[in-house]
């Protein structure tokens, strides 16, 4: 999986200490997004997923929890899947966040987003507890009347089994 950078600790994505995966390759390209670095396919650096379960492993088991970030998640929905799974597993106090810029509905709905089907994107989607959606849209950026999202389009929402149970 090719991956944009490695947090150990951070407060940016999400509530409380946690750790983020960013991944490497999106497609929309949001114009004055703060991570353009993640946007080519060939990108960061290659790790294979028992490399990311041995950081994961070293991350201490106070942390809040995961965020999964990018680049776009989706577009590396297989490994994001099997990454979710083992923090269920291995680190159970954590809870999992993710970043996308693609809207939960499109996720769900469409039979082809980003290279894999809704299927897919629904078996991650129900692993995640918080799901960050929408673009990045510069003229709507607002930092400090939307916690964890750039803009006020994007929305957060509280997942349960894959569902909407809450909309901020």
């Amino acid at each position: 999986m090719r991956i944009s950078n490695l947090y150990e600790e951070t407060i940016v994505d999400g509530p409380g200490l946690r750790c983020a995966i960013y991944c490497q390759w999106c497609m929309r390209a949001c114009p004055g997004c703060h991570n353009s670095c993640s946007w080519p396919e060939e990108g960061g650096i290659y790790l294979s997923l028992e490399e990311i379960f041995k950081w994961i492993d070293e991350r201490d088991d106070e942390l809040n929890g995961i965020t999964f970030c990018g680049g776009e998640p989706f577009l590396h929905v297989d490994e994001f899947i099997e990454i979710a799974k083992y923090v269920k597993k291995n680190k159970p106090k954590w809870n999992i966040y993710c970043f996308s810029g693609a809207k939960y509905e499109d996720l769900i709905n469409k039979t082809d987003y980003a290279g894999c089907n809704n299927e897919k994107n629904f078996e991650l989607l129900k692993l995640i507890d918080i799901l960050f959606d929408g673009p990045f849209i510069l003229a709507k950026r607002d930092i400090v009347n939307t916690p964890f999202r750039g803009s006020t389009n994007q929305r957060m929402l509280y997942l349960k089994d894959g569902k909407i149970v809450k909309i901020l």
